[in-house]
This record gives C-alpha cells, sequence and structure tokens, in this order.
C-alpha cells in the first residue's frame, strides 16, 4: 500500500509582511521574496534579432544591480484557453466577438520572482534586512519599467492564487480545484493529468552547444528564410498539452572563490594527459576569457520544462519537445527521477530548496 503524505507548503504560516509598497512572503528557511508578472515586449514574429538580444542583456543587467545573495526566478507560462469575448457596443465587434468565442488559443504570461537568501545560519528576523530589500525591488521595478516590460508586483492576494495555480498545474480555469498527487520517478500523477519535468541539463554529461544565441532563425520550407524567432518557439506548438511551466533559475555565487575553484580544477586537469581533461581545460579557458574579456559574471544556474497534459497525451507532448530540444544540440537530463522535488522548487520563490546536483555553472 502506497504511503499517504500531506503536501507541505514550503512557507511561513502567516509569512506575508507588508514593507514599503510590496507584500513580502517567506519561505520557511528565511529566504524572502517578491514576484513580478511581466509583459514580454517583443512580439511573436517581431523579425528583429536587436530585440531578442536587448531582452538577454536586461535579465543579464539585473543580476549584476543586485548581485551576490539574490536569487532570480523566471517563469513562462503556457496555457490553453478558450476565448472569452467582453460586450461590444458595436455591431461589427460583436460579430468578431461570437466569431471567435469558444475557441481554443494558447494564452503566455510572464513572471519573475526575485529571492533574497538568507543567510546560512539559524534564521534571525531583520526588519532593515526587509527594508533593503525593499529598495532592491524598487531598482528592478524601475528597470523593469525603462524596458517597457509593464512590471506588475503583485500583492498578497495575487502572489497565493499564483502560488495556488503552479500547485495545480492550471492556468486555464476561474475556479482552482485541488487533487491528490502521486510522485513517481518519472512524472507527479494528480488523478486524470500527469505533470513531467525535463531537467534541460545533466551536470553529470553535459550536452549542450559551448554558445547558445538568444534567437534562432527560422529557414523551414513553410516560413520565410533567416527570420529571427524565439529559440524556444517551438513550445507554443507542442501538442495535446494543458500547462507548460518554463522554470529558470539564475544566482549569484561569490565571484572570486568561484573563478579560485575553476583555477584549481583547471591545474588539476592540466595534470593528467587526456583527451577529456584537455576538453575539460578548454573549456574553463573559454568561460575565464569570457568573463575577463567581456565583463561577464559567473552564475550558478537551473532550468526545467514543467509539462502538464491528460495521461494519454503526456507521452507525445514530452517526445516533441525533447526531439525540438535535440534541434538546438541539448540533450535534457535522463537523471530527472527526482520529480516531486523539481515540481516543488517550482513554486514560486522555493527554487532556493535545489539539490546541488540540479545546478550548473556558466555565464550570465
Amino acid at each position: 500500500m502506497a504511503k499517504k503524505k500531506v503536501f507541505e507548503l514550503p512557507y511561513i504560516d502567516g509569512n506575508y509582511e507588508r514593507v514599503g509598497d510590496f507584500d513580502i512572503y517567506y519561505t520557511e528557511n528565511g529566504d524572502m521574496s517578491v514576484t513580478i508578472k511581466l509583459t514580454n515586449p517583443i512580439i511573436q514574429y517581431s523579425g528583429s534579432p536587436d530585440a531578442y538580444n536587448s531582452f538577454h542583456d536586461l535579465y543579464s543587467n539585473l543580476i549584476k544591480v543586485l548581485g551576490e545573495g539574490y536569487l532570480f526566478q523566471k517563469q513562462d507560462i503556457l496555457a490553453r484557453k478558450l476565448y472569452k469575448a467582453g460586450e461590444a457596443n458595436e455591431f461589427l465587434q460583436q460579430k468578431y466577438n461570437e466569431h471567435f468565442t469558444g475557441r481554443e488559443y494558447v494564452d503566455i504570461s510572464t513572471y519573475l520572482t526575485v529571492t533574497k537568501l538568507a543567510p546560512k545560519r539559524f534564521f534571525i528576523y531583520d526588519r532593515g534586512s526587509s527594508k533593503q530589500f525593499d529598495q532592491s525591488i524598487n531598482k528592478i521595478v524601475d528597470i523593469l519599467i525603462t524596458a517597457k516590460t509593464n512590471p506588475k508586483v503583485l500583492n498578497k492576494q495575487e502572489t497565493e492564487t499564483f502560488i495556488k495555480r503552479i500547485l495545480t498545474m492550471n492556468f486555464s480555469d476561474d475556479h482552482i480545484i485541488y487533487n491528490n498527487m502521486k510522485s513517481t520517478p518519472s512524472e507527479v500523477d494528480f488523478g486524470d493529468k500527469v505533470v513531467r519535468s525535463l531537467s534541460l541539463v545533466d551536470i553529470d554529461n553535459i550536452e549542450l552547444p559551448n554558445r547558445i544565441s538568444t534567437y534562432v532563425e527560422m529557414g523551414s520550407p513553410d516560413a520565410v528564410k533567416d527570420f529571427p524567432a524565439d529559440i524556444f518557439a517551438f513550445l507554443l506548438k507542442v501538442p495535446d498539452f494543458k500547462t507548460i511551466l518554463y522554470n529558470q533559475v539564475l544566482t549569484l555565487p561569490n565571484q572570486q572563490k568561484e573563478l579560485l575553484k575553476l583555477e584549481q580544477k583547471k591545474r588539476r586537469h592540466s595534470g593528467i594527459p587526456d583527451a577529456a581533461n584537455y576538453v575539460c581545460v578548454n573549456d574553463i579557458d573559454t568561460l575565464l576569457a569570457d568573463v575577463a574579456k567581456n565583463s561577464q559574471v559567473v552564475v550558478r544556474a537551473h532550468f526545467n520544462i514543467l509539462i502538464c497534459a491528460e495521461k494519454p497525451h503526456i507521452d507525445k507532448a514530452t517526445n516533441y519537445i525533447i526531439s525540438s530540444l535535440f534541434r538546438h544540440g541539448i540533450s535534457p537530463s535522463k537523471n530527472a527521477y527526482n520529480q516531486m522535488e523539481l515540481f516543488r522548487c517550482a513554486l514560486a520563490g522555493n527554487a532556493n530548496e535545489l539539490g546541488i546536483y540540479d545546478w550548473f555553472l556558466t555565464t550570465s
């Protein structure tokens, strides 16, 4: 008989605190977070490679502005919905609404959760730390406004709703209904639907290109040649999914310590003449040169895609994503057996719960 266990949310009871203009919430280990809803300023068929580069630089700058001790969790959510049109005063608009009402479409929403990490010791509440965090969020919001992302900091009620929707993987229905969860090595079962997490990097066997562009050029027969598009635009075409959550997490470690560790690792690999060691030394040299020449910073990163679909369709949706990733030279992790842990870490503000085996080092 399967063991039954109550799913405990990783937040402190009564965890919200109003500081300045924002509702800050706390996890059990004392990390404080704020979630911001964004609008992507790049339209799907913008045709501008510079827009993709600028949007990427925006997040790189956010990391540098706050520095060490913060964690960024950007979540892009794709949900299938039925179009509901409002009342129209004009005849043509009314007919337009009637024509499209009830049609299925994919809704995209973007959220950025900024987390201030608690010191690695017994947590002691500090009001001054909350005020400092409030000032940091104001800086972030100002930068996002300048970048024309229309940021909206979620209040307590909106944040609770957002967390509940992640918990149920339901961003389509007006009402949120909980169900029992059953964790297996390959997925989390929600009754009539399942959630499967694809971790994009296996740190034991990293299968990634040395450099990934911020966009790709479409070259298929049914597309305009060399037309720039989002590198993960294929997520819009995944068959039979209910919800897809693309979870990207970055944190900035102590730069001096990390670079020193890399230098030590380089010397160890250099001492043993071996093809694999030569490749490792070359990769470290490339990273260190990028940091020195281009003012890059070293970050710890985690990327994963959560797919929610009905049980008969989950394999088809997952296989489509995996094959699309292969075309970009990305091979997802084959060791993502910690499905419940990956699901929990997708909850807003809880990414710090990730194990060391799910983080990898790269440049921002």
